[in-house]
C-alpha cells in the first residue's frame, strides 16, 4: 500500500513544491484580488468559472499542480474537485496566501 500523499501543505512546504520544475501554480482567487498580489509565476485561473480557464490549461492528469487562494478554503474545494476528476499530483496552500505573506515569503503586488 502506497502512503498518501501530503495534499494540504504549509508555506515552506508549499515553496518547495512549487520550486521543482514543470509545476502549474494556478492562484484561484477572482481577478481583483490577483491585482493586488500573487506569488510569482502564478496563473489567475478564477473559483468562479474555474473549469473554463482550467480546461485551457490542457494539463494532464499526472501534472504537478499548486493552488492557492486567500485563506485556503476556496483551494481546499477546488483541490477536492481536481481529486474527483482524477488528477493526481495536487495540492494546495492549506492557509493561502494570508499564512504565505504572513510567514514573510514573497509575493508580487
Amino acid at each position: 500500500m502506497t502512503e498518501e500523499m501530503n495534499r494540504n501543505l504549509t508555506p515552506d512546504e508549499f515553496e518547495e513544491f512549487i520550486s521543482q520544475p514543470d509545476t502549474h501554480l494556478l492562484d484561484i482567487r477572482e481577478g481583483y484580488e490577483y491585482a493586488e498580489s500573487h506569488l510569482e509565476n502564478s496563473k489567475l485561473v478564477p473559483t468562479s468559472n474555474f473549469w473554463a480557464h482550467f480546461d485551457q490549461l490542457k494539463l494532464n492528469k499526472d501534472d504537478r499542480i499548486a493552488i492557492y487562494c486567500h485563506t485556503g478554503s476556496r483551494s481546499g474545494y477546488i483541490l477536492n474537485n481536481l481529486l474527483e476528476a482524477g488528477y493526481t499530483n495536487v495540492v494546495h496552500l492549506a492557509r493561502g496566501i494570508v499564512d504565505w505573506y504572513g510567514q514573510g515569503k514573497k509575493i508580487v503586488k
